[in-house]
C-alpha cells in the first residue's frame, strides 16, 4: 500500500487535553518508508505512511496528559486496523518512571543553580 493516511482521533475527558509526544516503532526499523504528519489538530494526529508492505509492523505511542478514548480512521477502502492497548500494569510503571524522571530533572536544575550561585 502506498500513501496511506490514518487519523488518530482522541475523545478527551477535559478541555485541557495535550499530546506531549508521538513515537512510531516500525518493523523493519530501517527503510520502513517516510512517515509524514499532515492535518493534525488539538484532538487528533494524522499521519501519511508512504509505503506499507505485507509483513510490515507499525506501533504508535502517544504521551498525553490523560487517558482519552481513541478511534482510528484509515482512508483506504477495505482497510482493517487492529488497535491494541498496553497492559494496565505497564501503563502504571511507565507513569511512575515519567514522574520519577520529572522529579529528578527538577532536583538537578535546582542543584546546578545552587552550585552556580
Amino acid at each position: 500500500m502506498q500513501s496511506l493516511p490514518i487519523r488518530y482521533l482522541f475523545y478527551p475527558k477535559t478541555g485541557d487535553f495535550i499530546i506531549f509526544s508521538v513515537k512510531h516503532t516500525t518493523r523493519p526499523e530501517i527503510d520502513f518508508g517516510k512517515i509524514e504528519e499532515a492535518g493534525s489538530d488539538r484532538r487528533s494526529k494524522r499521519f501519511i505512511y508512504e509505503l506499507l508492505n505485507p509483513g510490515d509492523y507499525l506501533s504508535i505511542n502517544f504521551l498525553t496528559n490523560e487517558s482519552p478514548n481513541l478511534s482510528l480512521h484509515p482512508r483506504l477502502p477495505g482497510m482493517k486496523i487492529k488497535q491494541t492497548l498496553p497492559k494496565k500494569d505497564r501503563i502504571e510503571i511507565y507513569n511512575l518512571l515519567v514522574a520519577f524522571a520529572a522529579l529528578f530533572s527538577i532536583w538537578l536544575v535546582f542543584f546546578i543553580l545552587k552550585i552556580w550561585q
